[in-house]
């Protein structure tokens, strides 16, 4: 009871008055120090225990689930060996917590060896395995994760269980594969996993980490039980694509369902708020999270650190400082960074080395954030000084450090000593990421250096193990921009993936080549590779259309939009059709598209229409666009002036 209880002193105290302990007595006394992670209590008690009984499979369960979370590998290599020497090792508790250690150590081809020896495998042996591969987030683990459950599908008689399930819609997100989520979540259903948490929760935060959130949603409504687990994967999804809205309005929900709000949900919206630019929101969210009797933690700093840093509130920083401070958290690493980027970011380097010199921990991630900071303002020498005193102090630069300074090249637009510096960080073995390509795909688009564009885009090819769709959808703006549509059309066609925004990329870049035929046939083969169009596309499309006078391409693009749900014309696409309808003196039709989308025109369209009237001589309807303009813009003053322009003909 005491053991359980977590009272460990009491415990060993009723334990030592025993004068005859049985292996089940040692046990209890082992799991008590393996849950309190006291590993060099449980050892010893071990020892102990094999000096005056025999230890029995639970013993070295208990001691082995020590060195997993532990990850002491060095103890779990003897304590094999003892199970070895003791012919244990075809019991299945046994062989499962093995396989746990060494995958939770790191080490998964000995995990797997071991369960290849093993003879009878039941579902918490497959489990063992399959969680310890799907643990590590990355794309190689996630695609033998994925074979090792369909080796478990096809080469035993046992059925997947909430858990194996789980660890594979986790290997999924892994490998950001929707298809293979989509068939998971069909296995779902058809295996009746609906109603189990585990799983869904599981589905949820794959679907938003495959760039998903409506399926993820759809999901979440599903669900006829939701837990605070649930709640906080949806809101955290919603807020880390941007749906912002959405993703605060079911927080105030998840309140009146759940009756109590987590903090993770809170900080969920708060780092997304942060991430996508709207500084000020965040910082009101935090507020209000403190007023609602939550007290900030680790999380919650670093999310408003990252507000001040974009709103460029250096009193805030301060204050939010001292509140930091109070909470004691000053001596916690990720905290003591983000407050160092955040002075960088808002000018105060006296501020942000004063916080790096008195953080207890130096390490490469605090160095770089020190150098962002300089990089960020200017002072580039500096922040090549401070990296060569990182070397000389025993760290090593890594892709990190040199992305901070050429970043703050291309923010200053120095961008031949950013092209100077990716040289020197290729010639120094140093692997660039896809930050790197990013950034020296956007310096060359700004100075139109074809050359070297080439020669990144090939890189990006020929380097990468899983091309990143974002790298791939810049290096086409930027062969477009640089003028290589032969280039631009190359590279799009060889992509094995292609997203919406890589769509639209290529569209615009054939309509900015004055190729709407090609941009409009591209559109066709968008929709047929299963993409769906957006406001962005259509926005393209007209524009094309506008740039050339094509009559039949804008009126297709308003059709085409009718027929796809959750895209509505913007102003801007109303006012493009609007001209392209009013240049062709086909003025009827283009009165017509403005009074049938009244809520999305404005003043521009009905001035643009007016102009058409003055061209052709058409008093009537310029008469009634004057009318218009009066109803749907405030400023009279810009109104008349534009009917004094046109006085002569209305």
């Amino acid at each position: 009871m005491y053991s359980k209880c977590g009272s460990l002193q009491d415990a060993c105290k009723v334990f030592h008055k025993q004068v005859q302990r049985d292996v089940v007595t040692w046990n209890v006394m082992l799991s008590g120090f393996a849950l309190e992670l006291q590993a060099h209590e449980t050892f010893e008690m071990f020892i102990y225990m094999c000096q005056e009984c025999k230890a029995d499979s639970i013993s070295y369960v208990h001691v082995l689930k020590l060195c997993s979370n532990m990850q002491a590998l060095k103890e779990g290599h003897m304590i094999l060996s003892i199970i070895l020497e003791n012919t244990l090792e075809q019991q299945e508790y046994i062989n499962s917590a093995c396989i746990a250690m060494y995958s939770k150590c790191g080490c998964l081809d000995d995990a797997y060896c071991i369960f290849e020896r093993i003879q009878t495998r039941d579902i918490v042996t497959w489990n063992s395995l399959i969680a310890g591969f799907c643990q590590y987030d990355v794309i190689e683990h996630g695609h033998r994760t994925l074979q090792i459950f369909e080796k478990m599908r096809y080469q035993s008689c046992l059925l997947p269980d909430s858990t194996t399930n789980a660890c594979v819609l986790k290997a999924c997100s892994s490998i950001n594969s929707l298809i293979q989520a989509k068939i998971m979540a069909v296995y779902v259903v058809e295996r009746g996993f609906t109603s189990n948490k585990l799983v869904m929760n599981a589905l949820i935060n794959t679907y938003t980490r495959c760039g998903h959130p409506h399926d993820a949603y759809e999901t979440f409504v599903s669900m006829p039980e939701r837990d605070v687990i649930t709640w906080n994967t949806m809101i955290s999804g919603l807020a880390q694509h941007g749906l912002l809205d959405r993703a605060s309005q079911l927080l105030q929900e998840c309140q009146q369902e759940v009756g109590m709000l987590d903090i993770g949900s809170w900080n969920s919206l708060i780092a997304g708020y942060a991430q996508h630019g709207y500084g000020w929101k965040a910082l009101a969210i935090s507020n209000q999270m403190q007023l609602e009797g939550f007290l900030s933690d680790k999380y919650t700093f670093i999310s408003t650190f990252s507000a001040c840093a974009n709103v460029g509130a250096l009193f805030l920083c301060r204050i939010f400082h001292t509140c930091m401070l109070e909470c004691n958290l000053s001596s916690d690493s990720y905290v003591t960074n983000s407050l160092i980027d955040m002075y960088g970011k808002c000018g105060s380097l006296e501020m942000a080395h004063k916080v790096f010199q008195n953080s207890s921990k130096q390490h490469v991630v605090t160095w770089n954030a020190l150098i962002a900071g300089y990089a960020h303002n200017g002072y580039h020498e500096m922040a090549y000084e401070l990296m060569q005193q990182m070397k000389r102090q025993g760290y090593k630069p890594d892709v990190i450090t040199w992305n901070a300074m050429i970043a703050g090249h291309i923010l200053h637009e120095n961008f031949k000593e950013a092209l100077l510096l990716y040289g020197e960080m290729l010639s120094g073995g140093m692997e660039p990421d896809d930050a790197t390509f990013v950034s020296m795909i956007k310096t060359c688009s700004l100075t139109g250096a074809l050359n070297t564009g080439q020669l990144v885009c090939a890189q990006v090819t020929t380097d990468s193990y899983d091309l990143n769709t974002a790298v791939c959808n810049a290096c086409i703006e930027m062969f477009a921009l640089c003028g290589s549509l032969r280039d631009c059309l190359l590279f799009f066609n060889q992509l094995k993936r292609r997203d919406r925004i890589s769509w639209n990329t290529i569209i615009a870049a054939l309509a900015l080549h004055n190729d709407p035929g090609l941009s409009f046939s591209y559109f066709e083969n968008m929709q047929k590779g299963g993409v769906k169009p957006d406001t962005a596309t259509f926005t393209i499309l007209l524009s094309a259309c506008g740039h050339n006078g094509l009559l039949n391409g804008t009126t297709f693009s308003f059709e085409s939009m009718k027929g796809i749900s959750n895209v509505s014309p913007t102003k801007e696409n109303v006012n493009c059709a609007v001209d392209v309808y009013g240049r062709a003196g086909y003025l009827v039709e283009a009165e017509n598209i403005l009074k049938s989308l009244l809520p999305y025109a404005d003043v521009v369209g009905w001035t643009a229409l007016l102009s058409n009237c003055k061209t052709y001589g058409n008093m009537e309807i310029g008469n009634r666009c004057f009318h218009h303009m009066l109803g749907a813009d405030n400023n009279l003053h810009m109104v008349f002036n534009v009917h004094d322009r046109y006085v002569c003909m209305l």
